[in-house]
């Protein structure tokens, strides 16, 4: 059911096995900020004032302040998300990363900004985005195109690995990844650190998808089947062991 937690900024949308914490803050009589947090294992869909749809992976956040809708719509993003951006040619949709702002009008992309991971990206699936370093723009892709940080450069790429962004119904997607992609991915999701005897084994590749609600555990089973490894979890440490 979709309920209205504040006018001037967005609705929030509660589905089945979504949820999200909030914080409002007032920066010295400034613009309000609501701050939205999708916690870890678990993914939260909001419905901007402007129409927009949100979709927020795990551990991820996303600011928006007051002024939102107004003259511009602008928000942060720390982590993960996919946007279906409501049309506007007037007043452009732009969404601030740590590295790179990216610019649109009407469309649907994923942006993957984590702080703690090496990775940032963004997919376009619909329209046309812009991603900026401050005031210039450094990439345009068009649908079905990807770009990414490697090496401190955007390189762009073709997109078509669509099932990807299934995340945001609740499915982990892995086309021939190697496992150190894998890992990196379920240490994002999950807030584990995995710790590998032999580094060769990073280099195993592997086809597969799970639900999120399957957890860790019942994920590295399924992973790890028919690869003649081991595995240890120390659920204090968080700390997963394979050798």
């Amino acid at each position: 059911a979709m309920k209205r937690l504040v006018p001037f900024l967005f609705s929030f949308l509660l589905l089945a096995g979504f949820s999200a914490s909030f914080l409002f803050s007032d920066r010295g009589g400034q613009n309000q900020t609501l701050s939205v947090f999708a916690p870890l294992g678990q993914r939260t869909e909001l419905a901007l004032a402007d129409g927009t749809l949100v979709w927020l992976n795990s551990g991820s956040r996303l600011e928006v302040n007051e002024g939102f809708g107004g003259r511009t719509r602008e928000v942060n993003l720390e982590g993960e998300a996919y946007f279906s951006v409501a049309g506007n040619a007037e007043k452009p949709f732009v969404v601030h990363t740590d590295r790179y702002d990216v610019k649109v009008k009407g469309t649907e992309f994923n942006v993957s900004s984590y702080a703690d991971a090496r990775e940032w990206s963004v997919s376009l699936v619909e329209g046309e985005v812009e991603i900026l370093d401050g005031n210039d723009v450094n990439v345009v892709l068009t649908p079905d195109m990807k770009a990414e940080e490697i090496d401190g450069r955007l390189v762009t790429t073709e997109f078509s690995d669509h099932d990807a962004l299934l995340w945001r119904k609740g499915i982990l997607s892995f086309e021939n990844a190697s496992f150190n992609d894998i890992f990196s991915k379920l240490e994002t999701y999950y807030q584990v650190s995995f710790r590998i005897e032999d580094s060769s084994i990073l280099e195993r590749r592997s086809t597969c998808k799970f639900m999120t609600s399957d957890g860790i555990d019942c994920i590295m089973d399924v992973l790890l089947m028919g690869e003649n490894l081991s595995c240890e979890f120390d659920i204090d440490d968080r700390v997963i062991r394979i050798k």
